[in-house]
């Protein structure tokens, strides 16, 4: 991953015992680089990463029942986020209700999880009779929400997730696809180190400036780059090192989408798996 860059500062002046130790790992920071993983601003505090695996497998009543479940550790606390879906999905999908009188004066935002854990309960069922689904208990509400079958339930949470904004929409995909980037990046880091191997993908230079290319023994040709600003555009494959000025700093690790091009050894054949076992390979 390319692109961000910080700077590192000594400090610990009181103690200096540890000063040979720190020097020596701010030197291998700077010849071998580090892991840039996706932080927590990709994620938020609403699991968003599960609703964007579901969202690519369409499966919208398992997006709103992750997205409304409450924290295990926090079973009182909500993010604002969390809030405005809950009161947007009572207003879109109970049909004929008000957010008050689902939800009642104190804002029981576990009635509204509930409701949703029933629909997903009947998207579930592969029967192709009707199951009644129930918010409350009065006979009104038994009336409003009551027999509601499979395809019907799953439209239905389908429109309520729809009336999200797009950049949230988004937002939960890119959450997914960090939190399977950061899985391979360290499994990449943990099978090969910090070095290219064959079979890595390597960043083309976009331009000329700075631009070398070698042929290895199988005519394939690598780009790598001799200037840190050259911007960068489609990666390229290499099969042969026997050249120096290829670093890690030139290897790409492909974020999981429509087009990817999947690194030649075990770690491509790790992200192809995790996709595929997740039922989102292909669903960009």
């Amino acid at each position: 991953m390319r692109g961000a860059k910080c700077t590192a500062r000594e400090g610990l002046e009181e103690s200096h015992e540890w000063r040979a130790d720190l020097k020596s790992i701010m030197h291998k920071w700077k010849d071998s680089g580090f892991v840039n993983y996706f932080g927590p601003q990709r994620f938020t505090n609403a699991r968003l990463e599960e609703a964007g695996k579901h969202y690519l497998r369409r499966n919208y009543s398992q997006i709103l029942s992750t997205l409304l479940s409450l924290s295990a550790k926090s079973p009182k606390l909500r993010s604002q986020f969390d809030q405005n879906l809950a009161l947007d999905v009572v207003n879109r999908l109970a049909t004929g209700m008000s957010a008050r009188e689902v939800l009642g004066e104190q804002r029981d935002y576990e009635a509204i999880r509930l409701f949703v854990a029933r629909l997903e309960d009947v998207v579930k069922r592969k029967r192709k009779h009707t199951e009644e689904v129930y918010v409350g208990n009065s006979e009104q509400e038994c009336r409003d929400n009551g027999s509601i079958d499979r395809d019907v339930a799953e439209a239905m949470c389908r429109k309520a997730w729809l009336r999200v904004p797009v950049r949230m929409r988004i937002l939960a995909l890119t959450a997914y696809q960090s939190k399977v980037w950061n899985i391979v990046a360290s499994e990449r880091i943990r099978c090969y180190g910090l070095h290219p191997i064959d079979g890595d993908l390597i960043g083309k230079p976009d331009g000329n400036d700075g631009e070398r290319e070698k042929k290895g023994a199988t005519g394939e040709v690598t780009w790598y780059n001799q200037s840190a600003e050259t911007s960068w555009r489609s990666p390229g494959y290499s099969r042969d090192w026997c050249w120096r000025g290829v670093t890690i700093f030139d290897v790409v690790l492909p974020l999981p989408g429509a087009g990817m091009k999947l690194p030649k050894h075990a770690v491509g054949n790790l992200l192809q798996c995790y996709l595929e076992t997740d039922g989102t390979m292909g669903k960009w």
